[in-house]
C-alpha cells in the first residue's frame, strides 16, 4: 500500500495490529503502536484501542496492556473484558476478580463474555463462594443462560467438586451442545464419578448425541478410576474403530494410562509402540507405570531408550527415575539423574528437589539429602516431611525431633506426616516422655479421630515402649481398628512373653475384627511355639492353608520354627521340604 501511495485508514492498522497478535510479532506491533499514538488514533477510535490492549494480552505482556488499558479515553465492556481474560490466561485470577470488582464499581454493565471469564478464574482458584455470588449475578441481571454461560457454570461447580450443582445446572440448559455433554462429563471423571461418565455416554447416544474424543478421554478416565478394565477395553476397540488413536495423541495417552492403573503393563506396551507419535507423557506414562508395579529396572531401561530417542524428559521424568533409583538403592544411577536434572533443567522447583531428597535417604546418602534439602529455594510441607521421613525410617530419631523444633521455630505447621514420623522418632529413642507430648499435641488437634495411619504409629510408639496399657487404652480408643491396629497389638504381646493375651486377641479379632493377614498368623505362631502349644499351631497351620493364597518363605519359616519348638521335628522337617523358597532363616 505505501509503495502504491495508498494511504491506511484506522480498518488498516486494525487488521495489522491482530496480524501482529496472531503471529506475537511484538516488535512489528510496537512500531504500529508508534504510528497509531503518532496519528492520534488512540484518543478518536475505541476499536483500535481495544485491538492494541488485544495484542499486548496476546503477546502476554500484562504491563504494556494495563498502560493501554488506563491511557483509553472510554473503555467499553470489551476493553474490560480483554484485560481481564488476558489476566485468567497467565493464571493471575485474583487480578482478574479484582478487575471485575472495579469494573462494577466505575465501568459498563459486564456481558456474558465477562462472566464467563469471571467463573473460569473462581474454577482455577477453586473458590466456590465468588463462583455462587457470580451465579446470582448472573440469574439477576441476564435474560437467559445460554449454552456458554452454562456450561461455565457447571465446570465451575466442576472444578469446586460440587457436582450436585453441575448437573443441576447442565439439567436445566434448554439446548445442551456437545460442549455442555463434554464439560459434565470431564466433571464426572476429574472428581472420580466414573460410573456417571459411563452412564452419561449410554444417555448421549439414547439422545443421539455423537461423543467425540474429548468424550471418549473422559469414559476412558472413567473406566481408569474404577478399574472397568472390560469397559474400558470396548472403549479401546471403539477408539480403534473410528481410527481416532492414530490422529490423536492426547486420547492415545488416556488409553496408555489406563492399562497401567489396571496393571495390565503388557497392553500398556503395545499402545504404547502403535501410537504413531509418542510425547513425553506417553513415555513418562509407562514409565511411572513401571515403577508403582516395582519394576524399577524396567523403567530405567526405558528411560534410557526415550533419551536415545524420544523427546527430552521433563520433570515428572526426572521424579519417576529418581523413585526407581531410590526404591533399587541404585546411588550411583541417581547421582547420574541428579547430574542430568542439573544440566538440563534450569531451575530445581520443590519437587524435584523433595524427589532428590527422598532418592539419596532411601540409599541412605543423608548428607546429600540435607544438603539438597538446604538448597532449596522455597521448602513446602512436603520438602519438611521427606527429609524427616528419611531420618525416621533409617532410625534417626533425635534428628526427626531437631526438624520439627526448626519447622515451628521458621512457623511450619506439622501435619500428620510430621506427627508420624516424630512418634516414629520417638519409638526408635523410647524417648516415651517427647513422645506422650506428641501423643497429648495429636489429641489436641483431632487427629487421633480421623486418621488411622497416626493412631496405629502412637500404638506402635507405646507398645515399643513397653507400656501396653497406654497401647491397650490407644487400640480401644480408635474409631476404626485395621490389621495394622490389631496385629501391633498382638506383636507387642508376644514380644513381652504375653503369649496368652496375645492368642485371646487374636481370638478376638476373629470374631469382631478385620481378617488376619500374614504377620498376624507369623506372630501367633510365635505365641504357640513359645507356650509349647501344639494343639493351637495346628490349627492356625490350617487356618493357613484354608485362607491364604500361598505359604510364603516368612510363612514357612514360622511354621518350621513352631513344629521345633513344640518337639515335633517331622512335621517341621516335612514344611521345610514343601517350600518353594528357602532363605538363610529356613
Amino acid at each position: 500500500m505505501r509503495m502504491e501511495r495508498v494511504e491506511p485508514d484506522t480498518i488498516t492498522f486494525v487488521c495489522c495490529l491482530r496480524g501482529c497478535s496472531s503471529m506475537r510479532a511484538i516488535e512489528k506491533g510496537q512500531e504500529m503502536h508508534v504510528e497509531v499514538e503518532r496519528l492520534g488514533l488512540l484518543d478518536r477510535d475505541l476499536i483500535i484501542g481495544n485491538v492494541l490492549l488485544d495484542m499486548y494480552v496476546e503477546c502476554g505482556l500484562h504491563g504494556f496492556a494495563k498502560q493501554i488499558f488506563y491511557k483509553l479515553p472510554i473503555r467499553d465492556v470489551a476493553s474490560w473484558t480483554t484485560l481481564i481474560a488476558g489476566y485468567i490466561d497467565c493464571e493471575y485470577n485474583q487480578n482478574a476478580i479484582d478487575l471485575f470488582e472495579i469494573m462494577q464499581s466505575e465501568g459498563p454493565s459486564p456481558d456474558s463474555t465477562t462472566y464467563i471469564c469471571r467463573l473460569k478464574a473462581c474454577g482455577s482458584m477453586k473458590n466456590m463462594e465468588r463462583g455462587q455470588e457470580v451465579h446470582k449475578e448472573i440469574e439477576r441481571h441476564l435474560m437467559d443462560i445460554d449454552a456458554s454461560i452454562g456450561n461455565s457454570l457447571v465446570e465451575i461447580y466442576s472444578k469446586c467438586g460440587d457436582i450436585h450443582n453441575a448437573k443441576e445446572v447442565f439439567e436445566k440448559l434448554p439446548e445442551k451442545d456437545i460442549v455442555s455433554w463434554n464439560t459434565i462429563a470431564t466433571g464426572y471423571a476429574e472428581n472420580g464419578f466414573g460410573a456417571e461418565v459411563l452412564a452419561l455416554l449410554q444417555r448421549m447416544r439414547m439422545e443421539r448425541v455423537e461423543p467425540d474424543t474429548i468424550t471418549f478421554v473422559c469414559c476412558l478416565r472413567g473406566c481408569s478410576s474404577m478399574r472397568a478394565i472390560e469397559k474400558g477395553q470396548e472403549m479401546h476397540a471403539e477408539v480403534e474403530r473410528l481410527g481416532l488413536l492414530d490422529r490423536d495423541l492426547v486420547i492415545g495417552n488416556v488409553l496408555l494410562d489406563m492399562y497401567v492403573e489396571c496393571g495390565l503393563h503388557g497392553f500398556a506396551k503395545q499402545i504404547f509402540y502403535k501410537l504413531p507419535i509418542r510425547d513425553v507423557a506417553s513415555w513418562t506414562t509407562l514409565i511411572a507405570g513401571y515403577i508403582d508395579c516395582e519394576y524399577n529396572q524396567n523403567a530405567i531401561d526405558l528411560f534410557e531408550i526415550m533419551q536415545s530417542e524420544g523427546p527430552s524428559p521433563d520433570s515428572t521424568t526426572y521424579i519417576c527415575r529418581l523413585k526407581a533409583c531410590g526404591s533399587m538403592k541404585n546411588m550411583e544411577r541417581g547421582q547420574e539423574v541428579h547430574i542430568e536434572i542439573e544440566r538440563h533443567l534450569m531451575d530445581i522447583d520443590a519437587s524435584i528437589g523433595n524427589s532428590l531428597v527422598e532418592m539419596y535417604s532411601k540409599c541412605g546418602y543423608f548428607t546429600d539429602a540435607k544438603e539438597v534439602f538446604e538448597k532449596l529455594p522455597e521448602k513446602d510441607i512436603v520438602s519438611w516431611n521427606t527429609i524427616a521421613t528419611g531420618y525416621a525410617e533409617n532410625g534417626f530419631g533425635a534428628k526427626v525431633l531437631a526438624l520439627l523444633q526448626r519447622m515451628r521455630m521458621e512457623r511450619v505447621e506439622p501435619d500428620t506426616i510430621t506427627f508420624v514420623c516424630c512418634l516414629r522418632g520417638c519409638s526408635s529413642m523410647r524417648a516415651i516422655e517427647k513422645g506422650q507430648e506428641m501423643h497429648a499435641e495429636v489429641e489436641r488437634l483431632g487427629l487421633l479421630d480421623r486418621d488411622l495411619v497416626i493412631g496405629n504409629v502412637l500404638l506402635d510408639m507405646y507398645v515399643e515402649c513397653g507400656l501396653h496399657g497406654f497401647a491397650k487404652q490407644i487400640f480401644y480408643k480408635l474409631p476404626i481398628r485395621d490389621v495394622a491396629s490389631w496385629t501391633t497389638l498382638i506383636a507387642g504381646y508376644i514380644d513381652c512373653e504375653y503369649n496368652q493375651n496375645a492368642i485371646d486377641l487374636f481370638e478376638i479379632m476373629q470374631s469382631e475384627g478385620p481378617s488376619p493377614d500374614s504377620t498376624t498368623y507369623i506372630c501367633r505362631l510365635k505365641a504357640c511355639g513359645s507356650m509349647k502349644n501344639m494343639e493351637r499351631g495346628q490349627e492356625v497351620h490350617i487356618e493357613i492353608e484354608l485362607h491364604l493364597m500361598d505359604i510364603d518363605a516368612s510363612i514357612g519359616n514360622s511354621l518350621v520354627e513352631m513344629y521345633s519348638k513344640c518337639g515335633y521335628f517331622t512335621l517341621a522337617w516335612e514344611v521345610f521340604d514343601r517350600l518353594d523358597v528357602r532363605d538363610d532363616s529356613t
